[in-house]
């Protein structure tokens, strides 16, 4: 047909029939390659990839709509462009090196590289080039497809990374850690569970950890794998959280474990499993010394003559010793938690409770008294002494206390304190009886000298030699100043202020009579004092005021004081100050101190307290607090029923 169509004279010899035939043939022929080329098109169209043909010069040819999604150029854009405004320039040598193989008539099969974009993004790329030959064989031009594999890169290096994130995560971590697949083999070992075991994770891939670790029971016995709860995971599906068991090292000892072990799953399907656990060892230890020293303690504490007690950290009591059980007469279960608030006496309940949650909540140690009920029904005073407890962290564990029965105690000083009472009684009757004498009597009779005196002085002034006169003055001014003291003497024995305008009046004019006297000067401040007292808590404080200012002015080498009396909380507070050489408390009390342990003795018959703030060179605080109504009862032993 060729030689035909391109013969004129063989054309004319076949006439017009024959063209026509020939004709013919030609344009099915043209068809054939138009409808094979639209196929070509058509497939090229469709690809995801970018397909590309080039000539031998590489200059593009063809572009395909994928290869305008991923670099970004139109097909006009692009053909009858050299291929190379798509290749980095430092990759341009690539393009060379696959040029000349495509001459050579190589394939290029499938690599990765990087490729630029129409906005001039680096992109990855999958490449794959090859060669077109004409009928004769000849390389006529080439054709690449190219495939974006940036999220795919992205992708890969993501998952690297989280690998890597994991290795070093395992190969840190302080618990041992391994997989296995379906067939329980071992597929990973962290350098934890090397550790343990004693054997590598080369040694121990690929095969049956049941069989290395885990094959027998302490005893000897055989433990088969169908037995072994973390392999009935790959057949239930289920897991298994700090499950206590023993594993097997390498030199064939055995060392206490806990492990937990789940499913490996990969798209919904189990493919495995992986087990974490960690060397029980030292806890177990831990926890036999922590029962042997619990035994111990129990020992001790029930062999202690007192009685002792222990609490959580919610407050709850806990323990209590054997002499706690029999001095109460309870059971042990009784008395747990709150229950051995129910022996406690109903008056001293709040006051009880209220010092422990304090503490409690403070973390500090605390004493209180409070009467409890004992075995045979009798309310009895307790002395408990709380500490807080704290684990070898430091962590707060709760408190533990002791307490001793200081009945007997008690009762001595309630005795004390009634004979301390009587005697200062007797002792402020003794200074109204004498200052009654002093009053009515020895007051009147020198005053009565006094005038006599005066008279003798009068009648024989004329005459008298003026040395007699001297004498008589002098007589005169003694009998004067005489009767003065004595009548001072006479208000410090016994007020009457005190006893009929009160403690604020009285406390008032003390202090105004003693800064005369001594040539002193004390500033005096009463406020917010209710109008009545108890007669005992005014004296109280009268008998403190006088002891602490004469104190005061005696030892403090100043000229100026301050006293205040003030209402304040149900309470009646004195206080006597000076900026003078000050003194230490505790030295005071045990030297010469005998005028301070007067003033605390006066103030605990009334339910009050002595505080003293004093510093060598920094002066003295002394101050009474005195409860308006008493805090304490006294004390009250009564039976369960009248209680």
């Amino acid at each position: 047909m060729m030689l035909v169509l391109g013969n004129p004279a063989a054309l004319t010899a076949i006439g017009g029939l024959g063209c026509l035939v020939v004709l013919t043939f030609l344009i099915v022929r043209l068809s054939k390659v138009r409808e094979e080329r639209l196929k070509i098109s058509t497939i090229a169209e469709a690809s995801n990839d970018a397909i590309i043909s080039k000539n031998l010069d590489g200059v593009i040819s063809t572009w395909n709509s994928a290869a305008q999604r991923i670099f970004g150029y139109t097909p006009d854009e692009a053909i009858g462009q050299p291929i190379a405004i798509i290749i980095p320039p430092d990759l341009h040598d690539e393009e060379k090196d696959i040029m000349r193989r495509l001459r050579a008539g190589e394939r290029v099969e499938h690599f990765e590289t990087n490729r630029l974009t129409k906005d001039g993004r680096r992109i990855d790329v999958s490449i794959g080039v090859y060669p077109v030959k004409d009928k004769g064989g000849r390389i006529v031009s080439a054709v690449k497809i190219s495939r974006d594999v940036t999220e795919k890169k992205k992708s890969e290096a993501a998952v690297r990374e989280t690998e890597e994130r994991f290795r070093l995560a395992m190969n840190n971590v302080a618990a041992g850690l391994y997989t296995l697949d379906l067939q329980g083999l071992v597929t990973y070992v962290n350098p934890a569970a090397e550790t343990m075991f004693g054997w590598t994770n080369a040694e121990l891939l690929g095969r049956k950890m049941h069989d290395v670790t885990h094959y027998k029971h302490p005893d000897g016995t055989t433990f088969p794998a169908n037995e072994c709860p973390g392999l009935q995971i790959l057949e239930k599906g289920i897991e298994i959280r700090e499950h206590e068991d023993v594993f097997i090292r390498k030199d064939g000892s055995f060392f206490p474990v806990v492990f937990s072990a789940s499913p490996l799953k990969r798209d919904g399907n189990t493919v495995g499993i992986v087990v974490g656990f960690r060397d029980n060892t030292m806890r177990r230890e831990a926890d036999r010394a922590m029962r042997e020293s619990e035994e111990r303690f129990r020992l001790v504490a029930n062999a202690a003559p007192v009685m002792i007690w222990m609490s959580g950290v919610d407050k709850q009591c806990m323990y209590f010793n054997q002499c706690w059980l029999e001095y109460t007469g309870k059971s042990f279960e009784s008395e747990l938690g709150g229950g051995w608030a129910e022996g406690v006496h109903p008056e001293d309940m709040k006051r009880c409770l209220a010092t422990y949650n304090e503490a409690f909540d403070r973390r500090e140690p605390f004493r209180m008294e409070y009467r409890l009920r004992r075995h045979d029904g009798e309310f009895r005073w307790i002395l408990d002494h709380g500490v807080p407890r704290f684990n070898v962290d430091g962590s707060f564990a709760g408190y533990i206390g002791s307490c001793i029965d200081v009945t007997e105690r008690k009762l001595a000083e309630e005795t004390l304190s009634l004979l301390s009472q009587k005697l200062i009684e007797a002792q402020e009757q003794e200074r109204s009886r004498l200052a009654r004498e002093l009053h009515d009597d020895i007051t009147q009779r020198t005053a009565a000298l006094a005038l006599h005196i005066n008279f003798l002085k009068q009648r024989v002034y004329s005459s008298t030699p003026r040395s007699m006169e001297s004498l008589l003055n002098d007589a005169f001014k003694q009998a004067e100043d005489l009767t003065s003291d004595i009548q001072a003497l006479s208000h410090r024995l016994h007020s009457s202020k005190l006893e009929y305008l009160g403690l604020s009046s009285a406390a008032g004019g003390f202090c105004k009579e003693l800064a005369e006297r001594q040539g002193v000067m004390i500033d005096f401040h009463a406020e917010t004092l209710p109008e009545k007292l108890q007669p005992e808590i005014a004296l109280c404080l009268f008998r403190v005021l006088q002891e602490a200012l004469q104190n005061a002015i005696k030892h403090s080498g100043v000229r100026q004081f301050h006293v205040a009396l003030r209402a304040e909380s149900g309470e009646i507070i004195l206080t006597v100050s000076d900026f003078g050489i000050g003194f230490e408390p505790d030295q005071a009390i045990l030297g010469r101190g005998l005028g301070l342990t007067s003033m605390k003795e006066r103030l605990k018959l009334v339910g009050g307290q002595l505080s003293i703030d004093s510093k060598p060179q920094r002066g003295t605080t002394i101050q009474a607090r005195v409860p308006l109504t008493p805090r304490h009862p006294r004390l009250n032993f009564g039976s369960a029923a009248t209680a």
